[in-house]
């Protein structure tokens, strides 16, 4: 069997890691396809080869990555900016442990809480596969209570991660204090892999303009009235706006293939 031509990144499209990982490989300009999945219909590509979730990305050699930070270190080779002290890893792995997860638990529920189709349209739209999309139309309600399940999105739970989303937003804050956007960032003074791990989680919340895959589908004037509010608070604080000028200044033109 030939070569591989091009890396193949696995994803979930809308998924917080895995923006984390597009955004590195865009960065370092690493030339790869994206596989999208439904959110549980990933398991077919990546458990045959030894994954368990998304990002998973399989390198030209057929070796393979299995989540984001593996794939941010290996854009790092590229790209040895990307880690400009030794601090910036911890910071990387902090934002995917600590923040991630309260992220991703409270995204989900805000899409869930706007009604109508739209968490069922931001599943299926990006979907290239004809059989999947038929798939997840057919099983939405299906899917959506094993995502439910899966992240614990019940009331209890999603009010603690957003007491975290909150605190987290006051920590970089004060990471950030009252220098003027762009002179500062979350590991020193230039941007690095820790700022991509912080800006990628705070697409599900805010949706930049840039996050074509949660974009088009976080329209602040269809939440409801809390949500707004929240929605409001986080765009409006030093971090939302960090995140904003980050997307702005620092977010890539992606590959043509990463459309495929």
């Amino acid at each position: 069997m030939g070569k591989r031509l091009q890396h193949v990144l696995v994803t979930i499209p809308a998924s917080n890691y895995c923006e984390k990982a597009r955004w590195g490989l865009n960065l370092a300009k690493i030339d790869f396809f994206e596989e999208k999945h439904a959110p549980l219909f990933t398991y077919a590509s990546v458990v045959p080869k030894g994954g368990k979730s998304v990002p998973f990305l399989i390198l030209p050699d057929e070796s393979v990555l299995k989540n984001s930070d593996e794939i941010l270190t290996y854009c790092g080779k590229t790209l040895p900016s990307l880690y400009p002290n030794e601090s910036v890893k911890a910071k990387e792995v902090y934002y995917d442990d600590k923040f991630g997860p309260n992220a991703r638990r409270y995204a989900y529920h805000t899409l869930f809480s706007m009604g109508g189709d739209i968490a069922k349209a931001a599943m299926i739209d990006p979907l290239e596969s004809p059989i999947e999309r038929n798939v997840v139309k057919l099983s939405y309600p299906v899917l959506k209570n094993l995502l439910i399940r899966a992240l614990n999105i019940t009331p209890a739970a999603v009010e603690r991660s957003w007491a975290k989303v909150e605190a987290e937003f006051e920590r970089v804050n004060d990471i950030l204090g009252d220098a003027p956007l762009g002179s500062r960032y979350l590991a020193g003074d230039t941007f690095s892999a820790a700022d991509i791990s912080f800006c990628s989680h705070v697409s599900m919340l805010l949706g930049p303009k840039q996050s074509r895959f949660v974009a088009p589908y976080l329209n602040p004037a269809n939440l409801p009235p809390q949500f707004q509010a929240r929605y409001n608070q986080l765009k409006e604080s030093k971090a939302g706006q960090f995140v904003l000028y980050c997307y702005d200044h620092h977010y890539p033109v992606q590959s043509p293939n990463s459309h495929l």
